[in-house]
């Protein structure tokens, strides 16, 4: 029983390796909250990533310990990840999760699971009608 804990623990560790040296250059990283009315408000994050190498996918951003998926734009010189955390009443799905530690990028890389971490700088709040 204690050896299966250990081993669960060990490999569990050992699932997401992070790197410091990313396959990619990160030329912003930012965050805003937005609103609509009372009850449609959340927060929005967007990494623009540029120089990529390699076979990338792209899986979420953990921000303020909430795991949030990402979408991917693709444009002739850089990628735009975006994701969206929404506020508790929405009616938009909440595809979150927690999660810990830094904020960071999750992607996978030649079929490796890896991170990077990500400061993310704030941004005016939108508001939308």
């Amino acid at each position: 029983m204690i050896i299966a804990g250990f081993a669960m623990a060990f490999f569990s560790c050992q699932a997401i390796r992070h790197n410091n040296e990313a396959p990619f250059r990160v030329k912003d990283a930012l965050y805003f909250s937005w609103f609509v009315n009372e009850k449609e408000r959340g927060t929005n994050v967007e990494i623009t990533l540029s120089n990529l190498k390699g076979t990338l996918q792209f899986e979420a951003v953990v921000f303020r310990n909430i795991k949030i998926p990402v979408a991917t734009i693709i444009s002739s010189d850089s990628v735009i990840l975006k994701g969206a955390l929404t506020g508790p009443e929405s009616v938009l799905e909440d595809r979150s999760e927690l999660s810990t530690g830094r904020d960071r990028l999750l992607y996978i890389l030649d079929g490796d699971t890896a991170s990077v971490n990500i400061d993310f700088r704030r941004t005016e709040m939108k508001y939308f009608k």
